[in-house]
């Protein structure tokens, strides 16, 4: 139960810091030919997503795949 509690926070916290800090995929005039190297897997409850981080020089240096809603979020 503390496990699936922390893991909830813990992807609350990822969530709000994302939508505070990042842009999202809809900017039109960002086109993301990067190349990503995976970094961590957040695997909870009705919550699945994937966070990478930018290999060379890039427009962002991490993003965030979040599958529940199909949103990418780069900062």
């Amino acid at each position: 139960m503390h496990k699936l509690l922390q893991g909830t926070v813990l992807a609350g916290l990822l969530m709000a810091s994302g939508q505070a800090l990042a842009w999202s995929s809809s900017d039109p005039s960002f086109n993301d030919n990067c190349r990503w190297q995976l970094v961590k897997v957040h695997r909870y409850t009705g919550f699945y997503g994937e966070e990478y981080r930018a290999i060379g020089s890039c427009k962002y240096q991490n993003k965030f795949l979040n599958y529940r809603n199909s949103y990418i979020h780069y900062w």
